[in-house]
């Protein structure tokens, strides 16, 4: 069982790494928040995600479980409680199982709190995609993505984007931050550039809030928090992720003011490759005050 305790340098090298600036994360201004009840800035959904995957991958390692050749990897995320600096997190994984028809293996894992639940999940890993997870919307735009202007909608009003660039320095601070040891992916003098699955996913948070931005959300007086994550990434486009590599990010414009939002999210590169295709899930503060009290 993997665990750790997050300081609050933690927290705050893993947003500014990922440039999510949501005020949850923020020790000037979570206190700001309507209605928090936190009591002081929270882990960030990914930098948990991040830890727990790694102890996925961990125990895949320790029990000789063969993933080598799978080429898509899925996370599922369900959030049940924050994390905060000085919880003691830690994460039990369940031993890998093959999956329906033995296309791939998966192994469900809970990261807890002080010994209560914080997020359950799983990480699969397969040789080709589901046939009901395949994409089978026109991507042709993918390439067409670099000729428009960063933080925009997108022309046909489905899609929002925002423009990153991959820098190892910043996937390095994001594995740092969340527990992890950067040498496991990065070794300049070895040759070796890996970008970890979640770090590219972990730009969502990024894009969604400056999609909110654009269209005048307030996060501190409509405050929301992630409820569940989807996220299917290529890795075979992720092993030739480099440094300075251009991400082309779209999330889709869906309508404010829902006390629950699913958003689809992509991830292009340049030249045009889909990186990971995801579902997120946020729900209003409000919400989930009013869910604990009908309760």
């Amino acid at each position: 069982m993997a665990d750790i305790v997050y300081t609050p340098l933690h927290l705050d090298v893993a947003r500014y790494a990922s440039d999510d600036f949501n005020p949850f994360h923020d020790k000037h201004k979570w206190h700001h928040v309507a209605g928090n009840p936190f009591g002081g800035p929270i882990a960030l959904g990914f930098q948990l995600g991040a830890f727990a995957i790694e102890a996925v991958r961990d125990a895949w390692r320790r029990d000789a479980v063969v993933h080598a050749h799978h080429r898509y990897s899925t996370v599922q995320m369900r959030f049940v409680d924050a994390a905060r600096a000085g919880d003691r997190l830690a994460v039990d994984v369940k031993p890998a199982l093959l999956d329906a028809g033995g296309a791939g293996v998966v192994s469900r894992f809970a990261l807890t709190r002080n010994g209560h639940p914080a997020v359950l999940g799983s990480l699969r890993a397969a040789a080709r995609l589901a046939p009901e997870s395949e994409e089978t919307a026109d991507l042709r735009f993918a390439l067409d993505l670099d000729a428009l202007p960063d933080r925009h909608p997108v022309p046909g009003g489905a899609w929002f984007l925002k423009r990153k660039f991959m820098l190892t320095s910043n996937a390095k601070n994001f594995l740092s931050a969340a527990g992890i040891d950067a040498f496991r992916y990065f070794d300049e003098l070895g040759d070796r550039v890996r970008f970890p699955e979640i770090y590219p996913a972990s730009l969502i948070s990024s894009a969604l809030l400056e999609r909110g931005i654009h269209r005048g959300h307030d996060f501190v007086r409509e405050p929301m928090v992630y409820a569940r994550h989807l996220i299917t990434t290529d890795r075979a486009v992720l092993e030739r992720l480099r440094s300075n590599d251009r991400l082309n990010l779209v999330v889709s414009e869906e309508p404010a003011g829902q006390p629950r939002t699913r958003h689809r999210c992509r991830a292009y590169t340049a030249r045009g490759e889909r990186l990971f295709t995801a579902e997120i899930t946020l729900v209003t503060l409000a919400s989930l005050r009013t869910a604990t009290t009908a309760a």
